[in-house]
């Protein structure tokens, strides 16, 4: 049973943590995303860093191409 029960847990945490990059909200974090993405990721989160913007920009490496940058 205890070996069941360890397995589970294993499984568990892969499923929480298998995603390595689940959104990037700073420029300096683009360096987690593949390499093709990064300038696109730079464009995205740079918008951060804006004094005054009052909005956020997250980008998702997983999305479709046309709904990686997202506002939010």
């Amino acid at each position: 049973m205890p070996r069941t029960k360890t397995l589970f847990l294993v499984a568990a945490a892969a499923g929480l943590f298998g995603c390595a990059h689940a959104g990037v909200k700073k420029v300096s974090d683009c360096g987690e995303v593949p390499v093709e993405q990064r300038l696109q990721c730079a464009a995205c989160t740079v918008q951060n860093d804006v004094p005054g913007a009052g909005s956020a920009y997250e980008y998702r490496p997983d999305n479709d191409p046309s709904n990686r940058c997202v506002k939010l």
